[in-house]
């Protein structure tokens, strides 16, 4: 767990660097999202024209997958058309393992059998104003994150996913048995376009700083080579 010490010590420290290249990537990405809203659009064509001619529950099953993410990729580009850099207008009360409930399902997905998520959750729901596209997009980022160090492992992958209320806090964590991350790479893994992995983007772990950021929260990773990393979510009560 994160002390009320290193959440502040966390936020004290100098974003600046941070922002001005999420800034940098969200103008280069402008016209990528454009060309995506067009591939939306066959999408559901697509998804429509299956459902119409496959009654079969599997498939209907996979096409409501499609939908599902369809139309949060949906919602975000619409966002970015829209030069809505400020997603306030967007935060509202959710029960944060409702939400969760719903990402781990979508992201069944993104995981392959042999990976197995445990969800450790409390009984009762937790409460906190958050943008729940942004929040899920975040989680499922590190549920994927955890699959990709996993792969190269070979081996049976467990992702471990658990929330907890520490007061005034939601404490959120994403545990797996993947391969780990360098000593030397810790501190770079949250920045924009950085990545160690062969066909990596950089953005995934970027885009879940920049969510935790803007929720007034933090984020913070512990990681032992061979062994698996814990990527850590405080988001404030408010």
């Amino acid at each position: 767990m994160i002390t009320d010490k290193e959440v502040s010590e966390l936020l004290s420290e100098d974003s600046d660097k941070k922002m001005k290249k999420m800034n940098m990537l969200g103008q280069m990405t402008f016209g990528i999202v454009h060309d995506i809203g067009n591939s939306l659009q066959i999408l559901r064509a697509s998804s429509y024209m299956i459902r119409k001619g496959a009654p079969d529950i599997t498939v209907t099953k996979n096409v409501d997958a499609i939908d599902a993410a369809v139309e949060n990729m949906a919602l975000m580009v619409e966002r970015v058309l829209s030069f809505s850099n400020n997603s306030n207008d967007l935060v509202q009360e959710i029960d944060i393992l409702t939400a969760l409930d719903e990402t781990i399902i979508l992201s069944e997905y993104l995981v392959p059998p042999h990976i197995t998520i445990d969800f450790q959750k409390p009984d009762k729901k937790i409460l906190l104003m958050a943008n729940l596209l942004e929040l899920s997009q975040a989680v499922l980022n590190l549920i994927k994150n955890s699959v990709d160090a996993i792969e190269p492992m070979k081996r049976e992958g467990l992702i471990l996913i658990s929330i907890k209320e520490c007061f005034p806090w939601v404490e959120v964590k994403v545990k797996d048995n993947g391969c780990g991350i360098a000593p030397k790479h810790l501190e770079k893994v949250f920045d924009p376009l950085f990545t160690t992995r062969e066909g990596g983007t950089g953005i995934g772990l970027a885009n879940v700083w920049a969510t935790v950021e803007s929720h007034g929260g933090v984020v913070a990773v512990t990681s032992e080579l061979g062994q698996g990393s814990e990527f850590t979510i405080m988001l404030p009560r408010k």
